[in-house]
């Protein structure tokens, strides 16, 4: 995946999907996470999720 479109979706992400997941409303959250999807592909949203978490985790040690 390209590093500007990882940066993309990680960017959409902490926009439209990050907010409801803080509140713990993933009922809301879902609508956004499609929306990713849709547009960028499953692979790559997934790619770019776990690459976030993982830098996430790595940083929380």
């Amino acid at each position: 995946m390209a590093q500007n479109q990882h940066a993309a979706i990680v960017s959409a992400y902490e926009r439209t999907v990050q907010p409801h997941m803080a509140r713990g409303d993933n009922k809301a959250a879902a609508p956004a996470i499609q929306a990713l999807v849709n547009r960028y592909g499953g692979q790559a949203v997934e790619e770019a999720l776990e690459s976030l978490v993982m830098h996430y985790d790595l940083k929380n040690l």
